[in-house]
């Protein structure tokens, strides 16, 4: 326990959470009807990687809408439509799914890398799109892809069309169903995360169009498309200006975004 200005704050403890009412629906619209009934502050809760440190700090939701059973949240398919990923799928299934390898093994390959083994097998594909994080991997990968998202809410369904330029807000308090990522023709993508928190680059390919999603550098995920016949710096001009703060000038990110795309145009041209 340590001292600070105000109570005593106890660190990383399960006995500074608060007391909160558990939901446990079985369906996904269990889980909604659940949260529409709650309180104001209630919350889902899956992987709980950014929830329970949340709820240790002493700042509990009055209810929690657990979605461990929830069936078929967790899936991950090919349709018709495309490479469909569950909302609940977990970091460790998109990067070791069988069907997920086959259809898009950058997109595996890259989720490899993200934090470590035990976020993965924990965090799942809706905690991190709806944490509200800008560093996150989720929207700018799936921004990348031209992803449509599914959500489900008391007042019923929203697709959510990532491939939109400027990209669509999210909504608040819904239930994220699915990812559904277009096929026709498979994409390839391009992840640079090694500058940040300066700037993440997502680049995908499909055919003859490129798009860029950026994290980290504009204060929130930003995207942009163009031809793939064009410069690459024809699409890093399309971006807005970047954010100055701490790690780095907006001179600076402009810069950066510009060499990130031109190597990432590159390495997928080899490819």
């Amino acid at each position: 326990m340590t001292e600070g200005a105000g109570e005593p704050l106890i660190y990383r403890s399960h006995k500074a959470i608060a007391s909160f009412r558990l939901h446990r629906p079985a369906t996904v619209a269990e889980a909604v009807d659940a949260l529409r009934s709650a309180g104001p502050d209630a919350a889902f809760l899956a992987g709980g990687v950014d929830l329970v440190p949340v709820m240790r700090s002493g700042r509990a939701p009055g209810d929690v809408v657990h979605l461990g059973g929830v069936a078929g949240l967790a899936r991950i398919e090919r349709t018709d439509a495309g490479l469909v990923i569950g909302g609940g799928a977990t970091y460790r299934q998109i990067e070791t799914d069988p069907v997920l390898a086959e259809a898009l093994p950058d997109l595996a390959a890259a989720w490899r890398l993200v934090a470590n083994i035990r976020v993965r097998l924990a965090g799942t594909l809706g905690g991190n799109l709806m944490s509200g994080n800008p560093t996150y991997d989720a929207l700018p990968a799936l921004a990348a892809l031209g992803a449509r998202l599914t959500f489900l809410a008391g007042d019923g369904k929203t697709t959510v069309d990532l491939s939109a330029d400027p990209l669509p807000a999210l909504p608040t308090n819904a239930l994220l169903v699915s990812a559904t990522i277009p096929l026709d023709p498979a994409p390839r993508l391009h992840v640079e995360r090694a500058y940040k928190p300066v700037a993440a680059l997502f680049l995908a390919r499909r055919g003859d169009r490129v798009r860029a999603a950026i994290a980290c550098a504009h204060g929130a995920v930003v995207a942009a498309t163009g031809k793939a016949s064009e410069e690459a710096g024809a699409l890093a001009d399309r971006l807005p200006e970047p954010v100055t703060d701490a790690w780095a000038s907006a001179a600076y990110r402009r810069r950066l975004l510009g060499v990130l795309i031109a190597r990432g145009r590159a390495a997928l041209e080899e490819d």
